[in-house]
């Protein structure tokens, strides 16, 4: 809001920016870009953050993600190490060049973490499809048996062997991803391309009874080079982890033949520069899908609501940007939402109050904007909410506080300062919901000459409690104190003096203004802050030209 005639200028600032101010500090904590807290994340535990969160002291977290896993202590957790040694990734390049994918410490202990819990499901994967492979061999010799003692003679239950599409395809994808130079190619390496045989004994390949391909595991074996399109030729293919591996081109779209499967990890293989294929959508089997810690570019699929089996959806650490897809409130199963660090925008889609049974919802570190919406409060299973270090606004609803979230992370957004006195009763730890930031850019405003420079804001004038201002120039306070009346400041002892560009003098106006706020009813210590302002004067023959156009 401004308001101008011959003898004032007056800029009102509307939005904040909040730091905190240690008692008995005299300086302002640096506002942190990342994630300031470490967190465990993924299927069946918080971070130690997250579990020593304000809300609901006490609680302990041991929801399982699957029914038949058993939950993990934190300990365990913490001690985790990824197969890459939580280092980060290397992206070899065509011209030997290479690219690694930068993390901070926080967020490789939360991978590492993440990745250990889907290395725990795998094993639980592999026990099953052994178990139903034995079942169906011992279905099949009893049939066999009954048969024989019919007819009076005796059979032997040979393997069963792979289609030749199915054999193709594992050739393939030993030749595209250097398979000579793996950990571990028992089986791959002595096979002969041009015969078919039995790949049961191949390493990291599960078969059913009747030699078909249903599971390959091949996490952290080393495989260099690129998916191949003929994988789409894997039929009966229920299970596919090809993770943390150095799969440096794009996710082929047969990937989307693969209609029987249920389980897609392809994390943390750094494919270079790739989107997330269309054809992903006819997954519409597929309970889990993992491909986060990848350079992976543009949009979500609009059209990966299909998906409805889905319980896992993560997308984290990735460059992935734009809205957020409507489609995702079809996912109604859905119970683990992971979006965080990538470039999503725009708002929570209001079609996501259909995903009720959300045990985590976590997009930190986006660029999310508008109100948070108030249906997360009825969402009987959330207990994670991490929105911290987007661009949310307007005033949280105070449903959440008494929702049973038990983890709630608000810090770096803009919500109003209402709100914020509303959150710090709930919150002990302020680093909860603390620091806030501007959630506008710099904002340029011209002053004349001779003009006196009124600096006004509304921030805090209707919030309860006692709100109290100081102006600031360049970082420099106009004066020392705080002061409840000075939501509008004026100096008359000068008027703006217009200085050609490069030269200065007594009486400029020119600088960079912000308006700091405190209030009783926040911690001892918070400062607001308004958005930066910056004045400049202009010549009164400008003025008077301006005018006259008018």
């Amino acid at each position: 809001m401004l308001f101008m005639n011959k003898h004032k200028k007056s800029i009102a600032f509307f939005l904040l920016l909040v730091f905190t101010l240690p008692m008995g500090s005299g300086r302002l904590l640096a506002l942190t870009s990342g994630v300031p807290t470490a967190e465990f994340g993924g299927f069946s535990s918080p971070s130690t953050s997250e579990m020593d969160a304000p809300l609901k002291d006490g609680f302990s977290y041991n929801a399982p993600l699957f029914e038949s896993s058993e939950p993990y202590g934190i300990d365990t957790l913490i001690n985790a190490i990824a197969p890459s040694g939580g280092q980060g990734y290397t992206m070899p390049m065509e011209n030997e060049e290479s690219i690694e994918m930068q993390l901070t410490p926080e967020q490789k202990q939360e991978l590492a973490a993440f990745e250990q819990m889907q290395a725990e499901r795998i094993q639980q994967v592999k026990l099953e499809l052994e178990q139903r492979k034995q079942a169906e061999l011992l279905s099949i010799q009893s049939g066999m048996g009954k048969t024989a003692q019919e007819s009076g003679s005796q059979t032997m239950m040979s393997a069963g062997m792979p289609t030749q599409a199915e054999y193709d395809a594992l050739m393939d994808l030993y030749q595209a991803t250097n398979g000579a130079n793996w950990t571990n190619n028992t089986g791959w390496s002595s096979a002969n391309p041009n015969v078919i045989q039995d790949v049961s004994g191949f390493y990291g390949v599960h078969t059913n009874a009747n030699g078909n391909v249903t599971g390959i595991f091949m996490s952290s074996n080393k495989l260099l080079g690129e998916i191949p399109e003929s994988i789409g030729n894997l039929a009966h293919l229920e299970y596919l982890d090809l993770s943390v591996n150095n799969l440096y081109q794009y996710i082929p779209q047969s990937i989307g033949n693969l209609v029987n499967l249920k389980l897609l990890y392809l994390n943390s293989c750094v494919i270079n520069w790739s989107t997330i294929p269309e054809s992903i959508v006819n997954l519409t089997n597929l309970e889990q899908l993992a491909l986060h810690s990848n350079y992976l570019t543009g949009p979500i699929p609009a059209d990966i609501g299909n998906l409805t089996k889905l319980k896992v959806l993560a997308l984290f650490f990735t460059k992935l940007e734009g809205n957020l897809p409507s489609s995702i409130g079809n996912i109604h199963d859905l119970e683990w939402l992971e979006l965080m660090g990538s470039n999503f925008s725009g708002p929570i889609p209001s079609y996501f109050s259909n995903l009720t049974k959300l045990y985590h919802f976590r997009v930190y570190d986006n660029q999310l904007t508008g109100p948070v919406p108030d249906y997360f409060c009825s969402f009987p299973n959330l207990l994670i909410l991490n929105l911290q270090n987007n661009q949310f606004t307007g005033t949280l609803p105070t449903c959440i506080y008494t929702s049973g979230i038990n983890h709630v992370f608000l810090a770096n957004n803009s919500f109003s300062i209402e709100s914020l006195i509303d959150m710090a009763p709930h919150f002990p730890d302020q680093s909860y919901f603390l620091p806030q930031k501007a959630s506008t850019d710099t904002v340029y405003v011209s002053v004349a000459e001779g003009d006196f420079l009124v600096l006004t804001t509304d921030l805090g004038i209707n919030a309860p409690g006692v709100t109290e201002y100081r102006w600031v120039k360049d970082g420099a306070p106009l004066f020392p104190d705080f002061r409840q009346n000075a939501f509008e400041f004026t100096d008359t002892s000068f008027s703006c003096q217009y200085y050609p560009e490069g030269s200065s003098g007594p009486n400029s106006c020119n600088g960079v203004y912000q308006v700091e706020i405190q209030n009783s009813l926040l911690p001892a210590g918070t400062v607001i802050k308004g958005p930066p302002v910056v004045v400049e004067t202009i010549p009164e023959t400008l003025n008077m030209t301006i005018c006259l156009m008018e």
